[in-house]
């Protein structure tokens, strides 16, 4: 997957978890801060494309190894 489909499936997360913590009434941690979080998180897995090894097949160090 490219860095923006993990973006939407992180947003995708955090909406998920907002909702069900609004659902059951209790509010641990605002929107913002779980969508921001969600949305780092989920970008941690392309962090090797930022640094122009996007299309590396070694498999230690390529991402589509």
């Amino acid at each position: 997957m490219a860095p923006p489909e993990h973006l939407l499936i992180g947003l995708s997360i955090g909406n998920i978890y907002y909702s069900i913590q609004t659902f059951i009434n209790k509010k641990y941690f605002p929107a913002l801060f779980i969508l921001l979080c969600c949305c780092l998180l989920s970008i941690i897995p392309d962090i090797d494309s930022f640094f122009c090894n996007y299309t590396s097949t070694d498999i230690l160090t390529g991402h589509r190894g």
